[in-house]
């Protein structure tokens, strides 16, 4: 099995555990960081969206993005990765899974 991200660390958390949800809702950069353990940059935004039964979300990329960035191995964690993609050692999933 593939090493989880950060990403996939928090929306496995957030599917199993109810009050994770809730909390990454209320404070997403927070509780980001508290479960990951890497540190939202000050100057990002970081915004939950929920699907539900009638409600569906698309996130489009950047636009300032160009191919080479949105290339699934840099988005994967490759060279050049963004913070949120960052893989994460044993301390993380431990941590993920704890509470």
């Amino acid at each position: 099995m593939a090493e989880e991200t950060a990403y996939d660390i928090v929306l496995r958390r957030a599917f199993e555990d109810p009050d994770f949800r809730e909390r990454l809702v209320a404070d997403p950069a927070g509780t980001w960081s508290e479960v990951t353990g890497v540190a939202v940059p000050d100057d990002v935004e970081v915004v939950v969206f929920e699907n539900g039964p009638k409600t569906v979300h698309i996130v489009l990329p950047d636009p300032s993005l160009s191919a080479e960035d949105l290339d699934a191995g840099a988005i994967a964690g490759g060279s050049g990765a963004p913070w949120w993609s960052a893989r994460r050692g044993p301390h993380c999933c431990a941590s993920a899974t704890a509470e």
